[in-house]
């Protein structure tokens, strides 16, 4: 017999689990994105706004974060985005393209995580913000460094 019963029975149990996982630690990854948007603070000297949205998708926990300059129309793309999985054991998981790693549930540790893989792009962002700001956004400058970051 196929026991489909069963089968789903048992999905639909660790469904639960894993949505009861993620309940638990939604605050944690919400107050991770506000430190995650504190540390982008500076940007806002330099006319741009940063925006970090944590949301849940399936098994997983995303944060995505956008600096948009104030200027521009309302057209906002996720500019970093990082997901974390979540177990029915209440595991949090990071996969770095290559294999998952354990991860644990804390803010702080959620930041420093996403800051360290992102660093240069942040950096590289916050530079050409300066420069906007010193030379305008219409420079040569501007331009190869838009060009060279893809956007």
């Amino acid at each position: 017999m196929l026991e489909l019963a069963e089968i789903e029975n048992e999905k639909l149990a660790e469904i639960k689990l894993i949505q009861l996982a993620q309940d638990a630690m939604l605050p944690e990854f919400e107050a991770a994105a506000e430190l995650i948007r504190n540390e982008l603070e500076p940007f806002r000297r330099y006319d741009r706004v940063p925006f970090v949205n944590v949301s849940i998708k399936d098994e997983l926990i995303h944060i995505r974060v956008t600096v948009q300059k104030t200027s521009a129309k309302a057209v906002s793309y996720n500019w970093l985005n990082e997901s974390y999985r979540v177990t029915s054991s209440g595991g949090l998981f990071h996969n770095d393209g290559h294999k998952e790693h354990p991860f644990a549930c804390d803010a702080g540790q959620i930041v420093e995580h996403f800051l360290a893989l992102h660093k240069a792009k942040i950096t590289a962002r916050f530079e050409t913000a300066m420069k906007d700001k010193r030379y305008g956004s219409d420079s040569a400058y501007t331009k190869d460094v838009e060009q060279k970051l893809g956007r």
